[in-house]
């Protein structure tokens, strides 16, 4: 509900949703996603990934430092594909050992407040597009704190 009360005009929306809440949330999936790609500000669930067209690339993350650099493919969707992506949590993974696939430590990450946080991406999104790969978003990212 916080983030209805802070970002959303028209809470039965929400409510109205029949999916209800989801956890574990991985790329591939339908996630809220908040946006004024519309005449108006909307609240609808948007797929997570986004593969531009005619490419073998699917994305569902876009680097910050691609994006200042006006890099493929981010430039086109920087002006018109703006969006926000409510959640409550994320895990960040951290190897536990070198090697080419060594096992990972999932870290729970949540606002010290349990407030709402509020992931930046980037969409394709238009009215009346599919909620498809070609029209999805790729959240904006930032270097990991474990990034060799």
């Amino acid at each position: 509900m916080d983030y209805v009360e802070r970002l959303f005009p028209n809470p039965r929306l929400i409510f109205a949703d029949s999916a209800g809440p989801r956890y574990n949330i991985p790329p591939g999936t339908h996630p809220m996603a908040m946006h004024r790609l519309a005449d108006d500000f909307e609240l609808e669930r948007l797929h997570w990934g986004w593969r531009p067209h005619n490419s073998k690339y699917f994305m569902s993350s876009a680097r910050l430092d691609k994006i200042l650099a006006g890099a493929w493919p981010w430039k086109m969707l920087t002006a018109r594909g703006r969006i926000l992506v409510p959640a409550d949590c994320w895990y960040e993974w951290k190897p536990l050992a070198d090697g080419p696939k060594p096992p990972k430590q999932p870290y729970y990450i949540h606002a010290t407040d349990n407030a709402p946080l509020f992931f930046a991406a980037l969409s394709n999104w238009r009215p009346g597009a599919d909620k498809d790969e070609a029209h999805g978003f790729a959240l904006v990212t930032n270097d990991s704190p474990w990034a060799a």
